[in-house]
Formats: structure tokens, C-alpha cells, sequence
């Protein structure tokens, strides 16, 4: 399976991990985002990614799979503000790695024709956390079924 280009807005512990496993296993970053956009932009430096930012300034700087790598309490409100900048995210999935929460927390980007869903690994992540910490763990998914194939060849792909 072709894996899409990938967004990951958050690069703390798990979205910096998953970034930096992302370009060990080949599977392409189109851009990243950060709060602080000086985090995005030295981890896009570092991972040769030509787009980084605070948040994205229009659906064309999403890849089609976008993983919102925040803390709980801020996905719903990234989610809101996302829903913001297109009425049509059609072509779009849209992934949370919490696993305290509910796919619905994305439902905004749901009503705006997004897949979404949930795909929390079963592993904590830090800032000291590398690549090599996604090795033989498992993920749960929670969410639109058609976002599971391409979730679940991300997964195989990165061990």
C-alpha cells in the first residue's frame, strides 16, 4: 500500500517521535505544526520537511492523513480551528493518538466530510523518546472504518 503524505500537528514527545520514525520508514511528511512554530520549524529542518508553522494556514499545507498529536484537552479546540480554514476536508483523515478519548472529539472535521479516528500507541513518549520506541509496540484505533487500512499499514510500517 502507497502510505499519503502525513501532517502532525503537535511535535512534543509522541509527534516528534513519530515524525522522526515517519522518515526512517519512509513515509512522507508534508508538514508539520507546533504551538511554539520555532519547534516545528527546527524538527522540519532537521526531517527536511519544506512546510512548518503554528497551524496551518490552509488545507493545501495538510497531507491527507493528519495526525493531531496535542494534549486531550486541546484536541477538540485544534479540531474546531482545522474545521475553520475548508468546508470540504472529503479527501482527508483525520487521526487524535489520545487514548483517553473518543474519535468524537474530531467531529467537526467529521461534519466537513472527514474520515476520523483515533490510534493511541501503548507506549508513553517524551521529549528524550527516539524512533526506536515504536519497536513491537500495539496500537488501539477507534473510529471511521476506512481509516483503519491505511492506520494499520502505518503501524506495520513502523514496527
Amino acid at each position: 500500500m502507497n502510505l499519503p503524505e502525513t501532517t502532525i500537528i503537535g511535535t512534543g514527545g509522541l509527534g516528534s517521535s513519530l515524525a522522526r520514525r515517519f522518515r526512517v520508514n519512509d513515509i512522507p511528511i508534508k508538514s508539520l505544526f507546533n504551538r511554539t512554530a520555532s519547534k516545528a520549524h527546527d524538527l522540519a529542518d532537521e526531517l527536511k520537511v519544506s512546510i512548518s508553522n503554528s497551524f496551518p494556514a490552509s488545507a493545501e499545507e495538510l497531507g491527507p492523513l493528519v495526525f493531531v498529536t496535542v494534549p486531550d484537552r486541546a484536541i477538540q479546540p485544534v479540531a474546531s480551528e482545522l474545521a475553520e480554514i475548508t468546508n470540504d476536508f472529503s479527501d482527508h483523515i483525520f487521526v487524535h493518538c489520545s487514548g483517553n478519548e473518543s474519535a468524537d472529539l474530531l467531529e467537526s472535521l467529521s461534519e466537513k466530510g472527514a474520515g476520523v479516528a483515533s490510534f493511541h500507541p501503548l507506549q508513553t513518549f517524551t521529549k528524550d523518546s527516539s524512533s526506536d520506541s515504536f519497536n513491537g509496540i500495539y496500537f488501539s484505533m477507534q473510529g471511521d472504518r476506512q481509516a483503519f487500512p491505511i492506520l494499520k499499514a502505518i503501524a506495520q510500517e513502523i514496527g
